[in-house]
């Protein structure tokens, strides 16, 4: 009997080793981005500008951009929505935190606190909240273009919902990584649901996303202080093309099946080992959101050249979002045939076409300056719609397309 039960304790012991360990040592593996500031100062501090280091944080004033002011914390259906009674939510602040809170004809039906915050608001802002282990979607969202509250993405229009549960790969392109206590998360396929080590989120997205885990890489430099040349890490400028577009593809490719355990991929791996095919890209009916890689890849400038998402964006720091100085970035490969070009058409017009660009310049126009709105030109995204206060109809995200191409719509085009 001793003995059976013996075996009985061994077998949990082992069922509950695989239930962290299948998920939890690649964590184990991760510093966060932090731990990079001694040796990387100046990397860590331009790259603590950027967007992706905010893809996720923990909610609280300095990262929540909506208001809580009593003239601006409300959102209400009946904008939008013919219904019988008053439904809105109102965003309160709080001793304890940051509240959205439900009310139906007149009467406060649910409240659930602020988690997580998802983006770093250029464009929007949504939030989650936790339930025990689990992540779920609150019901309103932030809308950078009206600076107003919204409805989230894809949540109905007439009723307030607080369901929908985050799964393990939703959070993967906005965390640098997860240790999750479900074993179920290490079956690839549909998502199951998600049970986060809420102590073990490192939020945003870091230096290891790009890098690869570092725990390794710092103890190893702490022991040989001498030794300059960096171990245990990757240097995604040393990596083929592929693989360095694979880094960006990994959350910029769209909706992919997944093929293995969320958190798996890691900087310098083959990303079709770990997900499917990225989704075709329809150049008759673009979609700009989420599939940056393949309208990329769909260019002609992508086919005929190097081009990779760093030729025009800098992974260490803010982008200088000036249309000047991405248009600069274009000249790195479409400058004129001569100086004398240079000089001559982009400020005068002339029946001189410059090789660089068949369009004639207005009069005074430097046409260097701006390539980036006729040939990637802002575009209504199909997918994400949002409700915004006073409109009846559904607010689109606008988002500029990576399909680089001639846009016969184009304002400049003439």
């Amino acid at each position: 009997m001793t003995r059976y039960i013996t075996i009985v304790a061994a077998i949990g012991a082992c069922v509950v080793f695989f239930a962290t360990c299948l998920s939890g040592p690649r964590a184990e593996r991760y510093a966060g981005s932090a731990a990079c500031l001694k040796c990387h100062g100046k990397l860590y501090d331009s790259f603590h500008g950027t967007a992706h280091a905010f893809a996720s944080m923990p909610a609280s004033g300095a990262f929540i951009k909506g208001s809580f002011q009593q003239d601006s914390n409300r959102f209400s259906f009946n904008d939008y929505s013919r219904l019988p009674v008053d439904v809105h939510v109102v965003m309160e602040r709080r001793d304890s935190g940051f509240y959205q809170t439900a009310w139906i004809d007149g009467k406060p039906r649910r409240t659930e606190r602020f988690g997580v915050v998802i983006g770093a608001g250029r464009k929007a802002q949504s939030y989650l909240y936790w339930r025990g282990n689990q992540l779920l979607q609150l019901p309103i969202s932030w809308f950078a273009a009206t600076h107003s509250w919204a409805n989230s993405p894809g949540f109905p229009t007439a009723q307030i919902k607080f369901n929908r549960l985050i799964p393990a790969h939703c959070l993967e392109c906005h965390a640098t990584t997860a240790t999750l206590y479900a074993t179920t998360e290490t079956i690839p396929g549909p998502d199951p649901p998600a049970y986060f080590d809420r102590a073990r989120l490192i939020y945003g997205i870091g230096c290891e996303n790009c890098h690869g885990p570092g725990v390794q890489h710092i103890a190893f430099h702490q022991q040989h202080p001498d030794d300059t040349t960096a171990a245990y890490i990757v240097n995604p400028a040393r990596l083929s093309r592929q693989r360095r577009l694979d880094i960006c593809s990994a959350c910029h490719s769209g909706i992919r099946q997944a093929l293995q355990p969320a958190f798996s991929f890691q900087a310098g791996d083959t990303l079709a080992n770990y997900f499917g095919p990225s989704p075709s890209v329809d150049t008759g009916n673009i979609e700009v959101h989420g599939n940056q890689y393949g309208l990329l890849a769909a260019s002609k400038c992508f086919r005929q050249s190097t081009l990779e998402c760093g030729s025009c964006h800098n992974p260490h720091g803010a982008d200088d979002t000036s249309l000047a100085v991405f248009s600069q970035r274009c000249m790195n490969c479409h400058a004129p045939a001569s100086t004398q070009d240079a000089e001559r058409v982009p400020v005068r017009r002339t029946n001189i076409r410059p090789p660089y660009c068949k369009r004639i310049p207005a009069k005074d126009e430097d046409i260097r300056t701006n390539c980036i709105d006729c040939h990637m030109p802002v575009k209504a995204s199909g997918l994400v719609n949002l409700m915004v206060p006073g409109q009846k109809q559904l607010a689109p995200l606008l988002v500029r397309t990576h399909l680089i191409a001639v846009y016969p719509e184009s304002k400049f085009e003439r």
